[in-house]
């Protein structure tokens, strides 16, 4: 039994509940969309009985929280700007534009502090959140939680949607095992540039034509 309540405090402080899902959506700035949807069915027995209908009722009336309730399913939407501590972004332009997003560290924080301020406005607590980002190189660290996680069946999923379409899903479980930063890399064709190149090609060609012709009759008269 302690070993259930233990687990399940990791996972609390860790995530805060069971059953969670991430997506990223990354714009052409390096700014992002992260969206969380977390279960909270396993804790509802912790709280009052009214408290689901309290937290709909509060991202219903509050546009501010960015969040909605489905069943025992609350999402809840965040915006991190290109310049921030937990992921960098690079793009090289070229005739294949190539961008690049390295994960360092997990915004856990956020996500911590976005549930509390639902909690806060629902009644139910809530508060300053003391949860840091996960760093991702933080070895040792990451291998106990990984191993707690895995322990306890949780399955975490982890999605990073690129500016290109790119998407690449992650098992949060096994990356805190590897215990590295997450790397992304999608590479396009840059248009714009083609069209210049094939433009500048299609003048030159044209120019050159049109002096040889020239040319040629400056020699018959």
């Amino acid at each position: 039994m302690k070993k259930i309540l233990l687990l399940l405090l990791v996972s609390i402080l860790l995530f805060g509940s069971i059953t969670q899902t991430y997506v990223q959506k990354a714009d052409s700035s390096g700014s992002s969309t992260f969206e969380e949807k977390r279960d909270i069915s396993i804790f509802l027995q912790l709280l009052p009985k009214d408290s689901l209908k309290k937290m709909t009722d509060a991202c219903a009336v509050d546009p501010s929280l960015s969040c909605s309730v489905d069943g025992t399913v609350i999402t809840t939407l965040l915006q991190v700007p290109a310049d921030n501590i937990y992921y960098s972004f690079e793009r090289e332009y070229g005739l294949l534009s190539t961008t690049t997003m390295t994960v360092y560290k997990f915004p856990n924080d956020l996500f911590d502090a976005s549930i509390n301020k639902v909690m806060e406005k629902a009644g139910l607590g809530g508060g300053t959140s003391r949860v840091a980002p996960i760093n991702l190189n933080e070895k040792q660290e990451n291998k106990a939680k990984s191993d707690a996680l895995a322990q306890a069946g949780i399955s975490l999923n982890y999605t990073i949607i690129m500016p290109g379409g790119k998407t690449q899903s992650f098992d949060m479980v096994a990356v805190l095992a590897d215990s590295k930063p997450i790397v992304v890399q999608e590479s396009e064709l840059n248009y714009w540039l083609l069209v210049l190149i094939v433009g500048v090609v299609a003048l030159i060609a044209f120019a050159y034509s049109f002096f040889r012709g020239n040319k040629g009759k400056a020699k018959k008269r």
